[in-house]
């Protein structure tokens, strides 16, 4: 069962566990401890109803000197500069014999990605995705891992990591819109991250970096000008790729 935090701070910790262990008969509850953008409705929510929760941030505050040397630093939701949620949480769900989880979005996060654009995912054209932090960045890689040690600091019996991964093109940002029908291969082919970092991981796997991003860039221009959506598969095999690169592109 999830709860955010704002769940606690409204319901109250008690009110909450009394509701999931009494009357669901759950032995456990999932936090949201780092979390992006949502608007939520909370029917049982006796403060509001609607929410707009503080994406891009963590609910628990985080050791600060753990990332004193690095570039990306979490950002402290106001809930948890007045208070530790997951302490608490953890706290009393511990005094009840109950468990609980850390769920956590690591790369999907617009507020790091806007303050630091150089370690956001970046397309064939140069764009960056603001919203998706690069897998392959090195400044990306040690945020991750440091964020899972700080959750590690509480007494939780699993870290739910949710977007360790690319992201690709879709479901990237609010009213993101489309003007072109860019088809299943324009997506993913849009999608690619070509950022410095990518380009030499793909060196060191074997792969001719230039060649793919001038097949890639080439194919896109080309669906700009004509429309050619319709002629794309519903869903994509390594033949549909090959191109373009097709056999360095799905691994």
């Amino acid at each position: 069962m999830l709860a955010f935090a704002t769940d606690l701070r409204d319901e109250g910790v008690d009110t909450v566990l009394d509701n999931v262990q009494g009357r669901a008969g759950v032995g456990g509850l999932t936090m949201a401890v780092a979390y992006h953008d949502a608007r939520d409705v909370f029917p049982h929510n006796p403060v509001r109803k609607v929410r707009y929760l503080e994406g891009g941030a963590v609910f628990f505050p985080p050791d600060e000197a753990l990332y004193e040397q690095l570039r990306l630093k979490p950002r402290v939701s106001e809930l948890a500069r007045s208070g530790d949620p997951l302490g608490e949480l953890c706290e009393a769900a511990g005094e009840r014999g109950m468990h609980v989880n850390a769920w956590a979005v690591f790369l999907h996060n617009d507020r790091l990605g806007f303050s630091h654009p150089e370690c956001a995912t970046q397309n064939v054209f140069g764009d960056y995705y603001l919203t998706d932090l690069c897998p392959s960045n090195p400044d990306v890689r040690i945020y991750a891992r440091t964020l899972a040690s700080d959750i590690a600091r509480y007494e939780v019996s699993t870290i739910l990591a949710e977007s360790l991964h690319f992201h690709g093109l879709g479901h990237g940002y609010h009213h993101e819109r489309y003007f072109e029908d860019l088809g299943t291969i324009g997506s993913y082919l849009l999608g690619l991250c070509f950022c410095r970092h990518c380009l030499e991981a793909a060196r060191r796997k074997g792969v001719d970096a230039e060649m793919v991003h001038s097949l890639v860039r080439g194919e896109l221009e080309r669906r700009f000008v004509d429309d050619v959506s319709k002629e794309d598969p519903e869903e994509l095999t390594r033949g549909d790729l090959e191109p373009f690169g097709g056999e360095h592109l799905l691994g």
